[in-house]
C-alpha cells in the first residue's frame, strides 16, 4: 500500500497535523489515506506534561505579539503564524469539543484542566477519518524512489514493553527482505511529514533520534541545546529559598540590556520565566547578574540605606525592609536574610545583631550590590530532562517557511520542535507546532495529494 501521507511522529504537532488532514479529507469529502507512527505506547507522550498536565495549548493577544517571543529565528516564522494564529487554533479545538479558556496571564488551557483531553481528541478525529496509528515503530531511516514515492523504514520497538500487543499486526507494514533486524518494516507513502519533536523530555520519545534519519538525506543539523531551562550558578546561596519567585525581577546577561520577568529560587538553581526565557542566550562560564529591586541602581539604595541608618535604633534586616518599601519594592523576607548572612560570611561581621546605626558603610554597600547587582557565574544549564523544548535542529534554510516544505525533497515537509525554533513558555511552542503542521498539511491537500488526482 502506498499512502497519500505518513507522519512520523504521534506528538503535538503530529497528531495536529493529522486532524488538519482529516478535517480537509472531511471537508471535501474525498479520500485520504494517513498513517502516523509513533515510537512510544501511545501518541500524544508530550502533549501530557505540558503545562504540567494541563496543556497550555497557546497564548491570548495579538498574534504580533508572538513574534518575539522566539528569540532570533521569530520574524522569520511570522507568515506561519499568521495564517494559523492563536483564535484559529483554540477555533480548531473548538470543533473537536475541547473548549478553552484564557487565564489572567494570557495563558490558554482546555477548560478540563486536562491535557489528556487535548490528546485524546486529537488522536480520536485521526481515527475516526480512517487514518491509521501505528504505536511501537521507530524510523530508522528515509529514502526516495525514482517515482517520487518515500520509504520510511521503521523498527518496533515492541520489544521494549514485554506482552504488549500492537495495534497493528506485522502484515500492515511489509517486511523489509534481507533485513538483519527482523522486526525491520517499510512504509510508503507521496509525502511525509517529519513531526519528531526535538530532545527535550527524551523520556516522551523526543530523544533526537530522528536527527541523524535526516542528516542522511543530507539536511543539515544545527547545534543542539536544552532550552526553557534553569541555570546552575557557580556558589549558589539560595537554596532554602527554594520555591519562592520575586515578580519583576531584572536580568543582564554581561552588561546585555536588562530583561524583566519573574525569578524562581529551586532548591540549586535559579528558575521562573525570566530565566528559563532566556537561558537560549546562556552558556556555562558566562556572567549573569540579578537585580531584586528593578529600576534602582546600586548606588541609589545604598545611599538610602545609609541615611535611614544614621541615628536609628532598628536592627539592619528591618532597615533594609522599610528602605524597599519606601522605593516601592517589596522582596520576601528570607531573602534579605539569606543577603544579610552572606554579608557576615563576606566581612566576617556580626550583623544581624547589630543596630543598623552601628553597620559599617561598607556592609551597607554590600548588602546594597547583593540586592540591586546580585552577580553569578554560569555553572551549567538545565538537563534534558528539565527542557522543555529544544534550541537548535533542522536549520531553517533546509525549509520553505511558508510551507514547512524540505528544498531539496518535494513533498517531504518538517515541522515543530524538529525545526531551529524555540519559543517562551506560555503557549508559545506549542502555538508554533500547530501553525506549522497546518502550513504543512495546506500545502501538501493543494497539491492534490490524493489517489484519484494522483496520475
Amino acid at each position: 500500500m502506498i499512502y497519500d501521507c505518513i507522519i512520523v511522529g504521534g506528538g503535538a504537532a503530529g497528531l495536529y497535523a493529522a486532524s488538519q488532514l482529516a478535517y480537509m479529507k472531511n471537508r471535501a469529502n474525498t479520500s485520504l489515506s494517513v498513517l502516523v507512527l509513533e515510537k512510544k505506547r501511545k501518541p500524544g507522550n508530550k502533549i501530557l506534561v505540558t503545562g504540567s498536565g494541563q496543556c497550555n495549548i497557546t497564548h491570548g493577544g495579538s498574534i504580533k505579539d508572538f513574534i518575539g517571543c522566539y528569540g532570533d529565528n521569530g520574524k522569520s516564522v511570522r507568515k506561519v503564524l499568521y495564517a494559523h494564529n492563536n483564535e484559529d487554533v483554540r477555533e480548531h479545538f473548538e470543533m473537536l469539543g475541547v473548549r478553552t479558556f484564557e487565564r489572567e496571564d494570557g495563558k490558554v488551557f482546555p477548560v478540563s484542566l486536562s491535557a489528556e483531553e487535548v490528546r485524546e481528541a486529537l488522536e480520536r478525529h485521526a481515527l475516526e477519518s480512517g487514518f491509521d496509528i501505528i504505536p511501537m515503530r521507530e524510523v530508522t531511516a528515509i529514502s526516495t524512489e525514482t517515482d517520487g514515492v518515500y520509504n520510511v523504514y521503521a523498527d518496533s520497538t515492541s520489544h521494549m514493553a514485554p506482552g504488549y500487543t500492537p495495534g497493528k499486526t506485522l502484515e500492515d507494514g511489509s517486511q523489509c527482505q534481507n533485513s538483519s533486524a527482523p522486526f525491520k518494516y517499510c512504509y510508503k507513502a507521496r509525502s511525509v511529514i517529519i513531526a519528531c519533536g526535538g530532545m527535550s523530555y527524551p523520556g516522551t520519545g523526543s530523544d533526537g533520534s530522528i536527527f541523524p534519519v535526516l542528516e542522511n538525506l543530507g539536511i543539515e543539523i544545527t547545534e543542539m541545546m536544552p532550552a526553557l531551562v534553569p541555570i546552575h550558578v557557580n556558589d549558589y546561596p539560595y537554596g532554602e529559598l527554594s520555591g519562592i519567585s520575586i515578580a519583576g525581577t531584572e536580568l543582564r546577561v554581561e552588561g546585555g540590556k536588562p530583561m524583566r520577568g519573574d525569578l524562581l529560587f529551586t532548591h540549586n538553581s535559579l528558575s521562573g520565566p525570566l530565566v528559563i526565557n532566556n537561558s537560549r542566550y546562556l552558556k556555562p562560564g558566562m556572567k549573569v547578574s540579578f537585580s531584586y529591586l528593578p529600576g534602582i541602581d546600586t548606588s541609589t539604595f545604598s545611599k538610602a540605606l545609609k541615611d535611614g541608618a544614621k541615628g536609628s535604633k532598628k536592627n539592619l534586616e528591618t532597615l533594609i525592609t522599610e528602605t524597599c518599601e519606601a522605593l516601592d519594592c517589596r522582596i520576601p523576607k528570607r531573602l534579605i536574610e539569606l543577603i544579610v548572612e552572606r554579608a557576615e560570611t563576606a566581612l566576617n561581621a556580626k550583623l544581624k545583631a547589630e543596630k543598623a546605626s552601628s553597620v559599617s558603610g561598607k556592609a551597607l554597600d554590600l548588602i546594597s550590590k547583593y540586592l540591586t547587582n546580585d552577580q553569578f557565574t554560569v555553572n551549567s544549564l538545565g538537563s534534558w530532562n528539565q527542557a522543555m523544548c529544544t534550541a537548535g535542529g533542522v536549520a531553517l534554510s533546509e525549509i520553505d517557511l511558508s510551507t514547512m516544505e524540505s528544498k531539496k525533497y518535494p513533498h517531504l515537509f518538517i515541522i515543530g520542535e524538529t525545526l531551529d525554533i524555540d519559543g517562551d513558555t506560555g503557549g508559545y511552542n506549542l502555538q508554533f507546532a500547530f501553525s506549522s503542521a497546518y502550513a504543512a498539511v495546506k500545502q501538501l491537500t493543494n497539491k492534490n495529494l490524493t489517489k484519484e488526482n494522483i496520475q
